[in-house]
């Protein structure tokens, strides 16, 4: 599932987008460094995204996420990610469960 929200915000140009406004890869697509890795508050945008959600608007403070099939948006503030969110790839093995 996170595969196919980073597809789908790669094609609609939101994580260029997202970079340019100065956010992090973390903010992005960031997990925390510790099992669970679903902590919400610690985790990237892609993890925020239910399948069909869409992104229509990035801005530096955060982002409007389009609800899949319905017109509610919700709003993804960025906040200051601390050393327990980490990008997937620097997980540690033994973080693995």
């Amino acid at each position: 599932m996170a595969a196919d929200a980073l597809a789908s915000l790669m094609a609609a140009d939101v994580i260029e987008r997202a970079l340019i406004l100065g956010w992090e890869a973390r903010e992005l697509v960031g997990v925390q460094c510790v099992a669970p890795h679903d902590h919400a508050a610690r985790a990237g945008l892609i993890f925020s995204l239910r399948p069909g959600d869409t992104v229509p608007d990035v801005r530096r403070s955060g982002c409007a996420i389009a609800i899949a099939g319905t017109n509610v948006r919700h709003i993804w503030r960025r906040s200051p990610l601390d050393a327990a969110t980490c990008l997937p790839w620097e997980l540690k093995e033994s973080n693995h469960g």
